[in-house]
């Protein structure tokens, strides 16, 4: 079967002016790519590179002569509809693709969006408040301190730093304006939980979950009040998942049971992960739900979890692969 591989690299990537210094981070090095363009090869497919959005609109009606399936492993970039493009382009051209569609990566990419849907699933999240403009700073009601401010459309710790964590008016106002000005976009002002963080990877149509993965920091499973800031996330020898995670059998199931009904409602497929954070009292609450979750054969949370059992990457993006191409089997 001939699957084309759609991505952005970060090689490739010049930041327009005024871009966010972490506009990038969203976007795979090459290695990644390389590794997940191999772990397809191995599955015995022929594996055309298609990288982004641009590169479909170029090939036009011609792109359903050159792949079967497409693996899409692409965010885009700029606007909260980035992540929908490649979808979008499949849809309208009749190819079919591994992963969620435009309505799934639409609204995951929403993190109060995906809030909202929890709630009414049952799922527990932070209290929080959008914030649209300055003007939300002196109308809305906020969640108690402390809070933790994020852009509401950005993955990958974008815009988080150390000093998202605010614990007065005065500082939230000020992280707030800030965020609005560098990210253009709506602000996410949630309620911080202190205590441990970890995630959900699942797999399949429809979704199962896949296992746990703890977070570790500095060595520590029980972070307290630290987080995982984009800064961070660049020092691998700081962070790792954990697997076990640590925590008890039944936080795990909730936060199974959690991420299966989220997840499924999205109608994300094939593979996704959702994030939590976990509070001192063992009350799972989710951040977020990420239908095109990183996929990374050394350190990534799938390969953990399958070296786990006995498996390796290239297992994984079988597995992956599998599932979608059941759907063109039914």
């Amino acid at each position: 079967m001939r699957i084309g591989l759609t991505f952005e690299r970060k090689s490739d990537f010049t930041p327009p002016p005024g871009a966010p210094p972490d506009a990038h981070a969203e976007m795979e090095a090459d290695y990644t790519i390389d590794e997940l363009a191999e772990a397809i090869r191995n599955a015995g497919h022929e594996v055309v590179m298609l990288g982004s959005a641009p590169r479909l609109l170029s090939l036009g009606a011609s792109l359903r002569k050159e792949v079967d399936l497409v693996f899409n492993y692409s965010v885009g970039y700029g606007g909260r509809a980035r992540e929908t493009w490649i979808p979008a382009i499949l849809d309208v051209a009749g190819v079919p693709y591994v992963g969620g569609d435009a309505l799934c990566l639409g609204v995951a990419s929403d993190k109060h969006a995906t809030k909202a849907l929890a709630a009414r699933l049952g799922v527990s999240t932070a209290e929080s408040a959008l914030v649209l403009d300055e003007a939300d700073l002196d109308a809305l009601p906020f969640p108690p301190f402390p809070c933790i401010v994020k852009p509401n459309f950005e993955g990958s710790s974008i815009g988080l730093t150390e000093r998202s964590v605010v614990r007065s008016r005065d500082a939230l106002a000020e992280r707030v304006r800030e965020v609005l000005s560098v990210y253009r976009q709506p602000v996410l002002v949630e309620r911080f939980i202190a205590g441990s963080e970890a995630t959900v990877c699942l797999l399949g149509d429809p979704l199962r979950a896949f296992g746990v993965v703890g977070v570790g920091i500095d060595g520590h499973a029980e972070l307290g009040e630290r987080f995982l800031t984009g800064a961070l996330k660049g020092h691998v020898e700081r962070t790792r998942g954990l697997v076990p995670s640590g925590l008890p059998a039944e936080v795990e199931a909730t936060m199974r049971a959690a991420a299966e009904r989220v997840s499924r409602a999205l109608g994300a497929r094939d593979f996704c992960r959702c994030d939590f954070r976990i509070d001192r009292a063992g009350t799972p609450y989710l951040l977020e739900a990420n239908p095109i979750p990183q996929l990374q054969r050394i350190r990534g949370e799938f390969s953990l979890l399958a070296e786990a059992r006995g498996g390796t990457f290239q297992d994984v993006i079988d597995a992956i692969l599998a599932s979608a191409i059941s759907r063109l089997k039914a």
